[in-house]
């Protein structure tokens, strides 16, 4: 038994070594990169890679049972930081989701309420580590750390929420959105899930336990620096900053608009394409034998909308004649799938959207 943990201790003082000489100097080195940039997620990513390592380095170096360290309220506090710059970055990096920035500043309001609670403390108290507040006796470490797990679980769910939301997925059925960005995001909302399962075993169970959530956390820096390594462009701007770039260097003559524009109106308008469920902007860009950039750049261009706003419009408005005539007998749902629409439940929220009515009132 003896020897089985020595081989542990071997391999884990290895891991540290690995940790602390390697994956902090690849992370500060992107972190500088996409500090640099004029893009706000890629300083979001910047400070949430450099946050997770300053938050493993700690883990790793300062948990002693035995006493009372002021790093493992550090170490609670830096917690709090990860999960919301997490969502901030993701909720940029995804087109669409980009949160406000005036309420940017409220995600850091737990992490500034319990730093000034802390803060406040020390000075009353004064400054011995041995005092009862801040022992764990006290209960008050695990009580923050709980605190922690919360946050981390409510983020969690708010980050998911962004990347399986149907806008995202309708968006990945019509090519508006890189599926690369999409990828990385599950992978970081993975991991981060395995993080916190981790998190509360070494919370409830024995903090001896904290490499597990270590690994985990190393295991998400790499696999954003991967990222970043394959992809540098798409985490260096904001993905509609990397929409525009990508127009301006493929911009195309008044003249070639318009022809592809006729083009497109043609296949949705005539063929009546946008009746079929499955139509993408990929799949149009094939019919139109049409790179897939060139059809989206038109259609903003001119209709200043995205390619799934311009064929729900098509389709609400093929509805409404149909609802309109008072000749049809077609039920709702029958409207719904002739309109091109997979659902009844999207038909209804995007014909109210674009309406202000459902098509149940507007038939009546």
């Amino acid at each position: 038994m003896e020897s089985f943990l020595a081989v542990i201790g071997i391999i884990l003082t290895y891991y540290l070594l690995i940790y602390l000489l390697i994956v902090p100097g690849f992370t500060l080195f992107y972190a500088i990169k996409l500090i640099h940039t004029a893009s706000s997620t890629g300083r979001y990513l910047a400070s949430l890679l450099l946050t997770v390592n300053i938050y493993c380095i700690l883990m790793a170096i300062s948990l002693d049972p035995a006493h009372v360290l002021w790093k493992d309220y550090i170490v609670a506090l830096i917690a709090l930081l990860i999960a919301p710059l997490e969502f901030l970055f993701i909720s940029g990096f995804i087109p669409g989701t980009k949160a406000r920035q005036k309420k940017e500043v409220l995600h850091a309001i737990p992490f500034a309420l319990i730093s000034v609670t802390l803060a406040s403390a020390a000075i009353i108290n004064g400054s011995s580590p041995t005092m009862y507040i801040f022992d764990r006796q006290s209960g008050l470490l695990f009580a923050m750390n709980c605190l922690v797990l919360v946050q981390h679980i409510m983020y969690a769910a708010l980050t998911t929420g962004l990347i399986f939301s149907t806008r995202v997925k309708s968006a990945l059925q019509s090519g508006s959105i890189d599926k690369d960005r999409i990828r990385i995001c599950r992978k970081m909302a993975i991991l981060h899930s395995l993080s916190i399962f981790f998190g509360a075993i070494t919370v409830a169970i024995s903090h001896e336990m904290y490499f597990l959530l270590v690994i985990a956390l190393t295991l998400y820096v790499l696999t954003v620096v991967a990222g970043i390594i394959r992809k540098p462009a798409m985490f260096l701007t904001n993905a509609g900053t990397a929409q525009k770039q990508k127009y301006r260097k493929t911009r195309l003559d008044e003249g070639v608009i318009e022809q592809y524009f006729l083009e497109i109106e043609s296949a949705l308008c005539e063929e009546e394409l946008f009746r079929d469920t499955a139509i993408s902007l990929n799949a149009l860009a094939k019919h139109l034998n049409l790179p897939v950039h060139h059809v989206s750049q038109v259609i903003n261009h001119r209709l200043k909308m995205s390619f799934s706003s311009y064929v729900n419009q098509l389709r609400v408005d093929f509805a409404k004649r149909i609802l309109l005539n008072p000749d049809s007998s077609a039920s709702i749902i029958d409207i719904c799938y002739e309109s091109g629409f997979s659902s009844k439940t999207t038909f209804n929220t995007v014909f109210k959207k674009l309406t202000g009515r459902t098509p149940s009132d507007l038939r009546n």
